[in-house]
C-alpha cells in the first residue's frame, strides 16, 4: 500500500493511501494528516491479515456500524453471524419487481376488487397518485424512508391531508410486503404532521334545512344525509349499510362491527323527525342504502346547491353553478349532528355511545360551545311539514 500526497488548487493538501484492488475495484482513499494515512495502513494491514482484503476496505463509518452492532448484540448472547442468518430467515421475501406506478395500479385494483368502497378507491388513486408523479420512473422496492419525508415536504397540503396521505402510502407498502414486491414499509418511520387544534366545520341550521328540503325531490340522498346529520354515523358506514340493518318503527340502526370504523357493533337510535324525513322522500327500502356510483351523485346533489366539493369540481357538468356556501366540511354530517346533540341534550355518555367515540375526551375537544341550545332545539324539530 502506497501513500501519496497531493496538493489540491485550492492550496488544501490531503494523503491518499491506495489499498489496492478489492473484490474488482480499485479503493483509495484520502486522509487530511499523514499520521492518520499511515494509521490507516497499520490498520489495514492487521485487518487483512486477520479477515482478508474484503475487511481492509471497510471505511471507518463502516465499522463502526459492526462495532455497535456487535454491542447492541450482547444482550441476546447471539453473533453478528446469527443475527444476519436470523434476519435473512424471517425477513419479507421479495419476489417481483416492478416500478411504483405499477405497484400503485396493482394495489388500487386489489382494493377495489376486494370491495373497499368507491369513495375509499378514489381518495386511494388521488393520494396514491401525488406520490408516482413525485417519483415517476421509480423501482417500488427502492423507495426509502427520506423519498417519502421529501414528498411530503414538497406538497402545500393541510397537516391532515398529509397525515392521510402517509398513512395511504403505509398501507400501499404493507400490501407490497405481503404480496412480495417490497422488504420494508418507507412509511412506518416517518413522523405524521402536527395538526393544529381548530374549530371543526359543522353546518347551520339554515343550511341543514336547505339541504333536506332539496333532498325530498332526490330520495336516493335521503337516507345518507338523515342518518349523518340525525344519527351522527360516519360516510364510510352509512355507505356499507343495508336497509335491513334499519328498524324506522323501531327508530334505530344496528352498525355492524365490520362496518364500523373501530371494529364494535353498536345500535344507533334515530329520532322521529329523521324518520319522518326518510318516510316523506318516498325512498325505496330495499338492498344498500347508497346505491351505484354514490360518491359522483352525492357530490352533484351539493355541487347544485351551491357547495364546493373539492377535486370533483372539475367533473361536474354545471360550471355555470357558482359556490355560495365554500368548501364542503370535513365529515359535515356527524360533526353537526354531535354539536347539536351536545347543545341541546347535554348528555354525554348517550352522545359518546351514538357516535361510537372509546371516551369522551373528543367531545370536550371538539363540540363543546360550538352550538347555542336556542339554535340546537330547533334544529332537533326540522320536520318535512315545515314552512321554515
Amino acid at each position: 500500500m502506497k501513500i501519496r500526497r497531493r496538493v489540491y488548487p485550492s492550496g488544501k493538501v490531503s494523503y491518499q493511501v491506495d489499498f489496492g484492488i478489492v473484490e474488482g475495484q480499485r479503493v483509495q482513499r484520502a486522509f487530511p494528516t499523514e499520521k492518520e494515512a499511515r494509521e490507516a495502513v497499520r490498520h489495514s494491514g492487521v485487518a487483512r491479515a486477520r479477515h482478508g482484503h474484503v475487511a481492509a476496505a471497510l471505511s471507518p463509518r463502516e465499522m463502526a456500524e459492526i462495532v455497535l452492532a456487535k454491542d447492541r448484540l450482547k444482550i441476546t448472547g447471539a453473533s453478528i453471524a446469527e443475527a444476519v442468518d436470523f434476519y435473512l430467515a424471517n425477513a419479507p421475501v421479495m419476489t417481483k419487481s416492478v416500478k411504483l406506478r405499477t405497484l400503485i395500479d396493482l394495489f388500487t385494483d386489489a382494493k377495489e376488487r376486494s370491495g373497499c368502497s368507491e369513495r375509499y378507491v378514489r381518495q386511494l388513486r388521488v393520494s396514491l397518485g401525488a406520490v408516482e408523479r413525485s417519483m415517476p420512473e421509480v423501482m417500488a422496492h427502492e423507495v426509502k424512508r427520506e423519498d417519502v419525508e421529501s414528498w411530503l415536504r414538497s406538497g402545500t397540503w393541510a397537516a391532515r391531508t398529509k397525515n392521510g396521505y402517509l398513512g395511504d402510502v403505509a398501507s400501499l407498502y404493507s400490501w407490497a410486503m405481503r404480496e412480495g414486491y417490497a422488504r420494508m414499509n418507507p412509511a412506518v418511520m416517518v413522523d405524521r404532521a402536527r395538526v393544529a387544534e381548530g374549530e371543526i366545520g359543522t353546518l347551520t341550521l339554515a343550511q341543514c334545512e336547505e339541504l333536506l328540503r332539496a333532498a325530498l325531490g332526490e330520495p336516493h340522498v335521503m337516507p345518507y344525509l338523515v342518518l349523518g346529520m340525525f344519527g351522527g354515523l360516519r360516510p364510510a358506514e352509512i355507505e356499507r349499510l343495508e336497509w335491513r340493518a334499519v328498524d324506522l318503527e323501531a327508530g334505530t340502526v344496528i352498525v355492524s362491527g365490520a362496518q364500523a370504523k373501530t371494529r364494535q357493533r353498536r345500535v344507533v337510535d334515530l329520532c322521529p323527525n329523521a324518520v319522518a324525513w326518510i318516510e316523506a322522500s318516498g325512498v325505496e327500502k330495499e338492498g344498500k342504502l347508497c346505491g351505484a356510483w354514490w360518491d359522483g351523485r352525492w357530490r352533484l346533489f351539493r355541487h347544485a346547491l351551491g357547495w364546493a366539493v373539492g377535486a370533483g369540481d372539475l367533473r361536474v357538468p354545471r360550471p355555470d353553478i357558482k359556490p355560495v356556501h365554500g368548501l364542503w366540511p370535513q365529515n359535515a354530517l356527524r360533526h353537526t349532528f354531535a354539536s347539536m346533540h351536545y347543545a341541546h341534550y347535554q348528555n354525554e355518555a348517550a352522545l359518546q355511545v351514538q357516535m361510537g367515540h372509546e371516551s369522551a375526551a373528543m367531545l370536550h375537544r371538539h363540540y363543546r360551545a360550538i352550538k347555542t341550545r336556542a339554535e340546537a332545539a330547533k334544529f332537533w324539530e326540522l320536520k318535512p311539514k315545515d314552512k321554515g
